[in-house]
């Protein structure tokens, strides 16, 4: 089990990592959920990527298709973050970026095992978005 000042994270019974609400404060349960949105509109890039035949195709189409996924995510953040935000349910600072990147490395891990698992030919997806998530800003 790995614990740290705001999260503690173990494995439950259906073998999913999970945080521990009863120890996890502030900001950590909606960043939970919006890292499993953003995650869930990667995945939608992807399928829709890979729905066209050609590798060509895919090479030209990429571009678009990542166009819309960076605009989707944003678009999704920053109008969520601002509702949320008056809440107090998600602060302004650099703490609750910190969480979110947390739960979108959680959920990616948590992808690597189920696509092993279930689906091996979308395992070049989770590792896809942990690259993407990792190397940009993501305050609203």
């Amino acid at each position: 089990m790995a614990q740290g000042v705001d999260v503690q994270i173990g494995r439950d019974r259906d073998d999913r990592y999970r945080y521990d609400r009863d120890t996890t404060v502030g900001v950590a349960p909606t960043a939970r959920d919006v890292a499993g949105v953003i995650r869930s509109i990667d995945y939608s890039f992807m399928a829709a990527l890979h729905r066209w035949g050609a590798v060509e195709d895919r090479q030209r189409l990429y571009p678009i298709f990542s166009t819309w996924r960076n605009w989707a995510t944003e678009t999704f953040l920053h109008a969520y973050c601002k509702v949320v935000r008056e809440s107090g349910l998600w602060p302004d600072d650099d703490a609750a970026n910190g969480v979110l990147r947390f739960f979108l490395l959680e959920e990616a891990i948590y992808e690597v095992e189920y696509e092993m698992s279930y689906r091996p030919e979308w395992l070049g997806v989770p590792p896809g978005g942990i690259a993407k998530d990792i190397g940009r800003p993501l305050k609203p």
